[in-house]
């Protein structure tokens, strides 16, 4: 599956952007796997995102790269997270050899 990798920090994004990551990561991880916590935990600002869109520009991909310091004392990948549309497609993958390349 084509997907259009974007890889920003906090401060580049877009209203747009930071609506649309919000709103896969609660999807996903509020209503689909039921986990009820504060997704907005600090660490945004700190971060840089890496947002996947599919063909007719819908988020169905992204993560956050974590700076040393922040959560752990190396970088890290945190709220990693697919769109239920994408699923078994290999996109994971993608995201994950992404993340890695940058």
């Amino acid at each position: 599956m084509q997907i259009k990798w974007e890889f920003k920090s906090f401060s580049e994004l877009s209203i747009n952007e930071l609506f649309d990551l919000m709103f896969l990561r609660q999807e996903v991880f509020i209503v689909e796997q039921d986990c009820p916590y504060l997704d907005a935990d600090g660490k945004d600002q700190k971060s840089h995102h890496l947002l996947g869109y599919n063909l007719e520009g819908t988020l169905v991909a992204y993560l956050r790269l974590v700076q040393p310091g922040i959560s752990y004392r190396e970088i890290s990948f945190g709220r990693i997270v697919t769109s239920v549309k994408v699923r078994g497609k290999g996109v994971g993958k993608q995201l994950m050899e992404e993340g890695i390349r940058q």
